[in-house]
């Protein structure tokens, strides 16, 4: 079981390397961070699972996104077929301790 949360995510999105081979830093909108992780989910159902502390735990948002409340984002990533759950390392990754601090969910 390996869980990443959102204040987690992702992988292959956020840096984007110039001519030059520098890289370079993209700081992505709470909305295009969340639209990457339901492309995953819905690119990689056998693997991805999306869900939210709110929903799934039953915690108050953090604050306003925009007009709607904010979620914190789980993303579950594993392979049920591997092993058996009591078998299966967990790791927890969280990109966001500090709110206002960007730089965590872009580096995750």
């Amino acid at each position: 079981l390996l869980t990443l949360t959102i204040s987690v995510i992702i992988l292959h999105i956020f840096f984007s390397v110039t001519a030059e081979a520098s890289p370079k830093v993209q700081y992505y909108s709470y909305d295009e961070i969340v639209t990457e992780i339901r492309k995953l989910e819905q690119e990689y159902p056998h693997l991805v699972e999306v869900s939210d502390a709110q929903s799934k735990y039953g915690l108050p948002s953090p604050g306003k996104c925009g007009h709607d409340p904010c979620k914190q984002w789980i993303v579950r990533i594993t392979n049920e077929k591997t092993l058996p759950d009591k078998q299966r390392p967990e790791v927890f990754f969280s990109g966001e301790l500090h709110g206002n601090e960007r730089i965590g969910p872009s580096t995750l």
